[in-house]
């Protein structure tokens, strides 16, 4: 195997426009390549230099693989550049690696340095070199004294060339450290990379238009906005000048500009004309965000297609996550009606005319950003989406047979979890009530407890319940799914049993062992999660911190006080006795009036708590994390999930439906018009491979020449 390493350098923007658009390029030009196939054996190539026969040699006879980290980019490079500009042999696709896709499969880094550093590697990336190549990639600003477009000292070019060296010295080092993909991840992987060089087609003329109304809104808005402040205020997006001037007009500032801030600022009636103004232009403004358009349009490449919009194994369960114009975070839309919205946009292309006949135009034209996604003339999208994927699935790995029934039998499990809270008939339930039956089911599979299903409830479906309803809906979950409730404590035995004593140990379809240094849990696909240097220690458990007390309030602010997160005991006079208090809520309580009699500190009782070594979701640093049951069975049931839809694209792309995304738990097709049929699709989808057995597989689809939810 080779391992190879480019340094480029250009004026298009690597981050914005995305690799594909970079690669092809006139003005990306190769500055030098880094290869070989040992450590000690590096060779560098440089503009100029006589043509690495020694490569060439091995890619035309056909005997070498050739690796990169993030073999993406490489690939773009090696085939818009090399190749096509300069007449270098093309690399078979079939032959192409990637150590970042290795570093994945294991939960290591992605990133070379840190991954290096995570396998206590000898060779490390080289830190200085890295900041020599990012003056060198990039255009430098011209002066009379030095024109030149690109900083040219040779004693910078000289350090760059030992920092690729050492870069392609780093990956075979990581490759020779840690085992490469499954014969089956790896082909999972190719289809990754087929997916990522196809690319989404989207509908140029549309985004154009959209983006010519949002800056058009934006700029009426900013000269609204300055109109109303007496020019204090410039833009929306000036966070201090806006806040300034709130205080300035009724003395008080807000904590922040956040969307949700503002809304319940301006749920406020006793509000200033001008202040109410500001806020609403505040939220118009960030309405009209142009960014996801930008994003498409500049990373949109000549023949009309958006690529590289896949991460390979982007989260630790194996799940693909979003680049570049991030389809996974787009708004839900208006559904079937999608593609008509798309031609009043074009047809109308004003402002008054989109707010007077469709609404609010910022609005109208986020819900639209799935339909900016169009299949060219003469093709067609085929969307088929794993309907409640995961809770089938945690239904089945759990044992929880009269849901895998209800699953299979296609009855509605979300009115029937609503049946059981509310006490009533399924006939009875209505829609809202229905509803929080199905955030149930979909939230409270992992041991949410009643304080985040309140979050939930009021951030998936904008519901807001009290503490004692909170209470009973979890309890019912609970009791009405034994199996699940049981599932969690189960899982984290066998994971600390197996931590601690190093022997494998079975948990329902699940095999837990620790070989390497690293704690695996063994699918029923036959793939593994992998956490790394797994080990136990001991914690306080969450229940025995905090303190206990008798609270003295009026009865009707019992629902406010347990909104702090207590628990409260028995009411007895003025008073509830024996209430439960988390840490830290006393000051809260005092500036409710709540009197606080009796307080005493609970007595720590200390459990053992799971670790490993991972990356941080929000740092992004590679540090030692915390886990618990369930946590797990969320992973697990997620890395199953996953499972069935690598299985579905293995059968689809063999049946020639050409996967263009994976949006969570769907797959989009783009086919000719004459080409099979949505039903074909479906089945080939539904189809339960022999591993999946006994799990209730169903989907839902639709085909259009337009993408939507």
């Amino acid at each position: 195997m080779f391992t190879i390493d480019f340094e480029t350098r250009s004026t298009v923007d690597l981050k914005k426009c995305g690799a594909s658009v970079y690669a092809r390029d006139p003005n990306t030009e190769v500055l030098c390549l880094a290869y070989g196939q040992w450590k000690e054996d590096v060779r560098l190539w440089k503009v100029g230099d006589e043509v690495p026969h020694y490569l060439f040699d091995a890619i035309q006879n056909g005997t070498e693989e050739i690796e990169a980290h993030n073999v993406g980019f490489e690939r773009l490079i090696w085939h818009h550049i090399c190749h096509k500009r300069w007449g270098w042999p093309d690399v078979p696709f079939d032959r192409w690696r990637c150590s970042m896709a290795a570093c994945c499969r294991l939960t290591l880094p992605r990133s070379l340095d840190q991954a290096g550093q995570a396998l206590g590697l000898s060779v490390q990336k080289d830190k200085a070199g890295a900041a020599v190549m990012r003056k060198l990639c990039k255009p430098r600003k011209p002066t009379k004294n030095d024109p030149s477009q690109w900083h040219e000292d040779p004693a910078d070019f000289e350090k760059l060339y030992d920092y690729c060296i050492q870069d392609v010295r780093t990956e075979m080092a990581i490759s020779e450290a840690i085992k490469p993909l499954t014969p089956t991840e790896l082909k999972l992987w190719q289809i990754d990379q087929r997916i990522n060089l196809r690319g989404l087609p989207v509908d140029l003329k549309a985004l154009e238009t959209c983006k010519a109304l949002l800056e058009q809104q934006l700029q009426d808005t900013c000269d609204e906005i300055a109109r109303v402040t007496d020019e204090e205020v410039k833009t929306p997006k000036q966070v201090k000048a806006i806040s300034d001037f709130i205080e300035s007009q009724i003395g008080t500032r807000p904590k922040d500009l956040s969307a949700g801030t503002v809304a319940e600022w301006l749920e406020c009636d006793d509000l200033p004309d001008e202040v109410r103004d500001v806020l609403e232009l505040r939220q118009k403004g960030s309405k009209a965000s142009t960014a996801k358009i930008t994003a498409m349009i500049q990373r949109c490449d000549d023949d009309g297609r958006v690529r590289g919009n896949l991460v390979y194994h982007g989260a630790a369960t194996g799940r693909w996550a979003g680049s570049g114009i991030q389809c996974q975070n787009f708004p839900r839309g208006f559904g079937e009606f999608e593609s008509n919205v798309v031609h009043q946009l074009l047809e109308l292309q004003s402002l008054e005319a989109l707010d007077l006949i469709m609404g609010e135009p910022a609005s109208v034209i986020s819900n639209s950003l799935r339909s900016m996604i169009k299949a060219p003339e003469g093709r067609r999208f085929l969307v088929c989406d794993f309907a409640s994927i995961e809770a089938r699935v945690l239904a089945w790995i759990s044992g929880q047979d009269d849901l895998i029934a209800a699953f299979a039998q296609n009855a509605d499990v979300y009115k029937g979890m609503a049946s059981q809270i509310y006490e009533s008939e399924e006939s009875e339930i209505t829609k809202a009530e229905r509803q929080i039956g199905k955030i149930a089911i979909l939230g409270l599979g992992y041991g949410m407890g009643w304080r985040s299903f309140i979050t939930t409830c009021k951030a998936m479906a904008g519901v807001e319940i009290t503490a004692e309803f909170s209470k009973r809906v979890v309890q019912t979950y609970r009791d009405s799914n034994d199996r699940i409730r049981a599932f969690w404590g189960e899982v984290n035995t066998a994971v600390l049993r197996t931590i601690e004593t190093g022997k494998p140990h079975q948990v329902g379809p699940l095999n837990c062992d620790v070989r390497d240094g690293t704690l695996r849990i063994e699918l029923p696909s036959g793939r593994c999660l992998h956490y790394q240097k797994p080990h136990t220690g001991k914690v306080v458990a969450p229940w025995s911190k905090g303190h206990t007390a008798t609270l003295a309030a009026p009865i009707h602010a019992a629902e406010t006080i347990e909104a702090l997160g207590i628990e409260l005991g028995d009411r007895k006079g003025d008073a509830w006795e024996n209430c439960d208090l988390p840490p830290e809520v006393s000051g809260d309580l005092r500036s409710l009036g709540v009197g606080i009699r009796n307080a005493k500190k609970k007595e720590p009782k200390y459990i053992k708590e799971i670790r490993f070594w991972g990356v941080d979701s929000l740092s992004r640093k590679w540090s030692v994390q915390r886990t618990y049951g369930g946590k797990l069975v969320e992973n697990i049931t997620q890395a199953i999930a996953r499972d069935f839809l690598a299985e579905a694209m293995f059968r689809t792309e063999a049946a020639g439906y050409e996967t263009v995304a994976t949006v969570h738990d769907e797959i989009i097709a783009e086919v000719d018009q004459d080409f099979g049929s949505l039903e074909e699709f479906s089945d080939l989808m539904r189809s339960v491979p022999c591993w999946g057995k006994g799990c209730p597989i169903e989907v839902d689809g639709y085909e259009s020449q337009r993408y939507r939810k």
